[in-house]
């Protein structure tokens, strides 16, 4: 497995992790055809990637299962029982829920060769059983916002039913053009209900992901152009957040600029203990905090970003930050998974509109310096962080990036050291 060393963005101090780098190592490509809008989504050991279009835009419905303490891949598509029964598609989304071992994944919508999709579908990641779920009670769209949300932040996470899940969807757009309402599936019930619309221009191909019971969305594509606005929908009301600007880890402001999509996802850790695939067997952590992240995408003139940007935001302080680009150009419309549990996630898929490329390539970051709390040898979990003043949960994130800069120094003069002894 080679490895990229693209930048040395945080570094811990040295009681929690020493000089501790993030950075992209290459993984397995998956044995399928190179695409654009794939669906994917994981548990605690296996990622799944299916559907997307391919280089001809052919909407395809093959579907992959990846092992990630193995990085072996596995073609699910003709095996009896765990091919994907709905239509081939692409523009689609998928989530599941940050809950423990919980095995179902829900996906849906996009567009086919016959035109727009509104089905959805749950799909049990161990048993490989598909079931299909209520339709959405309006006409299909394509690029959407899906975020799985918990009801209320109360109670502990760690042992949740479906009961107190949801899922959002909203945006995209369909023959009518671009959209701005929002959707709420109630998996228990299996039923939709109409929200309050995005208070700002209709849009498709936003960003988008969710922190406990909190549900993001924002950036886009609207008739206005690229856009950089952000929210988050909060007891079924919108709040508006600050506009897209991410800073460094010494607080200097590196980028305002408008982007349209990329991929995302997010990690909440509640002193979860952890080993994750790109940590030595031995090295167990404790995870504290939450965070969201955005993942490459096309740039304000919706062309590729010369870099792969990557930006994760904190919600406690409602401010991005920028860390180690992914290897090569930004791509429009990838694909990514998180290993449930763990601080990796797998980038993959996606088109390159400088060099007219798809991708099948799948590359992987271990983001831990992000949410370490300290070793440990137990594996006991923590429950979940109690209510802050504003209803949601307390992160420790900003907590952990005030240290970083506040080591600031240190860390240049380690960097330094790195680099030299790396021959760069």
């Amino acid at each position: 497995m080679t490895s990229l060393r693209s930048a040395l963005v945080l570094l811990l101090p040295m009681p929690l992790l020493g000089s501790k780098v993030l950075e992209w190592e290459a993984a397995t490509a998956y044995p399928g055809p190179a695409r654009h809008h794939p669906i994917t989504f994981a548990n605690e050991t296996h990622g799944f990637l299916l559907t997307g279009s391919t280089i001809d835009q052919t909407a395809t419905s093959d579907f992959y299962m990846y092992d990630a303490a193995n990085d072996v891949w596995t073609d699910l598509s003709n095996q009896t029982g765990s091919a994907f029964p709905g239509t081939p598609r692409g523009y689609a989304y998928g989530v599941v829920l940050n809950v423990p071992l919980h095995s179902k994944a829900y996906l849906g919508l996009g567009a086919g060769e016959t035109g727009l999709l509104n089905d959805f579908w749950e799909f049990d990641m161990v048993t490989h059983v598909w079931k299909q779920l209520a339709n959405m009670p309006i006409e299909g769209r394509r690029h959407p916002a899906m975020n799985a949300v918990r009801k209320t932040n109360q109670g502990n996470r760690m042992e949740d039913t479906v009961e107190q899940w949801e899922i959002h969807v909203g945006l995209g757009d369909d023959s009518g053009g671009n959209l701005n309402d929002w959707w709420i599936y109630d998996i228990a019930t299996d039923s939709w209900e109409a929200a309050s619309d995005l208070p700002a221009s209709p849009r498709h191909h936003p960003f988008h992901f969710s922190l406990g019971a909190y549900s993001y969305t924002g950036l886009g594509h609207s008739s206005q152009g690229i856009e950089r606005d952000w929210f988050r929908m909060e007891n079924r009301k919108w709040v508006a957040e600050p506009s897209f600007e991410s800073f460094n880890e010494e607080d200097v402001l590196v980028t305002t600029e408008a982007r349209v999509a990329g991929t995302q996802f997010s990690m909440e850790f509640n002193g979860n203990s952890s080993s994750s695939p790109t940590q030595d067997d031995s090295e167990t952590v404790l995870l504290s905090g939450s965070m969201g992240f955005v993942l490459s995408g096309d740039g304000d003139d919706h062309r590729s970003m010369t870099e792969g940007e990557f930006h994760a935001f904190d919600p406690s302080t409602g401010r991005w930050h920028i860390l180690p680009q992914h290897p090569g150009r930004s791509r429009w419309a990838p694909g990514s998974f998180v290993i449930r549990g763990s601080p990796v996630v797998y980038f993959t898929s996606g088109y390159d509109r400088t060099s007219q490329e798809l991708f099948n390539d799948v590359w992987r970051i271990d983001v831990t310096p992000l949410f370490v709390e300290g070793p440990s040898n137990t594996t006991e979990t923590a429950p979940v962080s109690t209510p802050s003043n504003t209803g949601g949960m307390e992160p420790t994130s900003s907590t952990l990036i005030r240290n970083v800069r506040s080591f600031c120094l240190v860390s240049s003069f380690l960097l330094t050291i790195y680099l030299a002894s790396a021959g760069f």
